[in-house]
């Protein structure tokens, strides 16, 4: 396993979404590696989020973020709307195996 998106988004604002308590969407405020897919609630009027991709090995390859190359641990922000789905691959040291996760969000 080799990556894990941020279980809060961050809205324009600076805030997280959500604040506290258990995270309405599907990752449940925790992330499961051996879960590919997940839906991402954000409030009306939300025009971007903030995506942090976290390897859980330090030795990856890369992390791209919608197919862009980013750090690990870099706060990316991707514009949303209702149905964005936000793609995550990260490649382990080999060059050749990869993980790809997907966020897709949900105006709620």
């Amino acid at each position: 396993t080799w990556a894990g998106p941020n279980t809060q988004v961050t809205l324009p604002d600076g805030s997280l979404y959500p604040a506290a308590g258990p995270v309405p969407n599907s990752l449940r405020n925790r992330f499961n590696p051996w879960v590919y897919d997940y839906r991402i609630n954000v409030p009306s009027g939300t025009a971007s989020i903030t995506v942090t991709p976290i390897p859980l090995a330090t030795k990856v390859k890369q992390v791209t973020v919608n197919g862009n190359a980013v750090l690990p641990r870099t706060p990316v922000t991707v514009n949303v709307a209702n149905g964005t789905v936000v793609t995550i691959v990260v490649t382990a040291p080999d060059g050749a195996t990869t993980e790809k996760y997907t966020l897709t969000v949900a105006v709620v």
